[in-house]
């Protein structure tokens, strides 16, 4: 039986992130102490499951628009909360002038760099497959084992390998299918959902953005 509840997670997670997008903008955010910024962003995230709109919740609304978002995307931004949370906006601001992660250090530039490929190479494939411009049905392989599993065990051993943290990631991704955290047996829900690809999509077109300015800087 799946656990609806943490099907939840992730949209209280996405209208946190909105939330302290918005906030930090605020020159006072910043001044405040890490435990009161917790305490604000805990109450936001609860009452994003509170129902207010003819007794349905602002989670429940986004899962009404997607019935199902990833491990991924609720491992994402999770890292986006608590580098908004624990980091004030100058610290922010210096690292990324450095050149280090926009993350939290749970997930250094390169893994970011490498998790963003990874999800966008499988979102192209999978999403290309379900609108009907390749000849076969990739959604249907999560469904059964298949080599969708052996190559995710593959990556996962190969990031083990090299030191990367993103080890973590994929084999949460296989514990939580294991244990049906999200109500659906597909494996696919579990790695890769339409918020995900876009926040990748859009994550690497901005690095390439950064990397083409410091080249022209360069010359």
């Amino acid at each position: 039986m799946a656990d609806t509840s943490f099907n939840s997670v992730a949209p209280a997670l996405m209208v946190l992130a909105l939330f302290l997008i918005i906030i930090s903008r605020n020159s006072w955010w910043s001044g405040l102490s890490i435990t009161i910024r917790a305490v604000v962003s805990i109450v936001v995230a609860a009452l994003t499951v509170v129902p207010f709109f003819f007794g349905v919740s602002t989670a429940g609304l986004l899962l009404s628009l997607s019935p199902v978002f990833s491990i991924g995307s609720t491992v994402l931004l999770s890292l986006f909360v608590i580098k908004a949370v624990t980091v004030n906006s100058a610290v922010t601001e210096s690292r990324a002038m450095a050149g280090k992660g926009t993350t939290a250090a749970l997930l250094d530039r390169r893994d970011l760099l490498l998790f963003c490929l990874w999800n966008s190479f499988l979102g192209i494939g999978l999403y290309s497959s379900t609108l009907g411009l390749l000849p076969y049905d990739l959604y249907f392989l999560g469904y059964t084992f298949s080599w969708v599993f052996l190559l995710t065990a593959l990556i996962t051993l190969l990031v083990i390998f090299i030191g990367s943290r993103l080890a973590w990631i994929f084999l949460f991704y296989v514990i939580a299918w294991n244990h049906t955290l999200l109500p659906s047996p597909n494996f696919f829900d579990y790695i890769i959902d339409p918020v995900l690809f876009c926040i990748s999509i859009v994550t690497l077109f901005m690095y390439g953005l950064r990397y083409m300015r410091g080249c022209k800087a360069e010359s």
